[in-house]
């Protein structure tokens, strides 16, 4: 009994992580304000919670490869809703991520960590409901990040505390009340960074 028990934690646990859907995804590539960038077409094509992008398909513009794209989009993906994985495998020098009109409920260190160049994080119009402390510890080049339209009702104080680079940060339309939703500027970036953490958005 102890052996048939063992086994069958086993098989739960290669399907705990194996549940993650390889997918192949199709890039439209363009130059976009001066940034070379995969705009994923077969979005609608996300069929699970969870996506590791196992490669990208497309026509790349001449003298462009993988190596070269610096953005990544995903525009209207309704059945995403946790951050697709290995995108750092097939674009190893990403500075813009824009995952946005999906289904994101939540954004981690986890999902960023393989991102240390990252400068532009667009997560607009998802569901995402709050931001833990360590969130953006390993993306210190980070200068703008759009959360608006979620369900944000909790960030730690510290969330944004470590990034001396962001000058844009934008937090209408969410759950949380600010006095100040959205800064252009570093100065009003560090207001809000203040408001947050005096614990505006840190109540049950």
């Amino acid at each position: 009994m102890k052996l048939s028990f063992t086994f069958l934690l086993c098989c739960l646990t290669i399907l705990k992580f194996s549940s993650a859907d390889s997918m192949t995804i199709q890039c439209n590539y363009l130059e976009r304000a001066y940034k070379y960038s995969c705009d994923v077409v077969n979005r609608k094509n996300f069929t699970s919670d969870r996506v590791s992008i196992e490669k990208a398909e497309g026509q790349h513009l001449r003298g462009k490869n993988d190596n070269s794209v610096e953005a990544f989009g995903i525009i209207g993906a309704p059945t995403l809703k946790l951050f697709p994985s290995d995108i750092n495998n097939v674009f190893k020098n990403l500075t813009q991520i824009a995952i946005t009109h999906s289904s994101l409920t939540e954004i981690t260190s986890n999902d960023l960590k393989v991102f240390p160049k990252l400068r532009v994080l667009y997560l607009a119009w998802n569901k995402i409901e709050s931001i833990k402390g360590d969130t953006f510890q390993y993306n210190p080049e980070l200068e703008i990040i759009s959360l608006t339209y979620n369900k944000i009702k909790k960030i730690d104080p510290k969330a944004f505390s470590g990034l001396t680079r962001l000058t844009f940060l934008n937090l209408e339309n969410n759950v949380c009340e600010l006095e100040r939703k959205s800064g252009g500027n570093r100065e009003k970036v560090l207001s809000i960074v203040k408001e947050i953490e005096n614990n505006a958005c840190n109540k049950s």
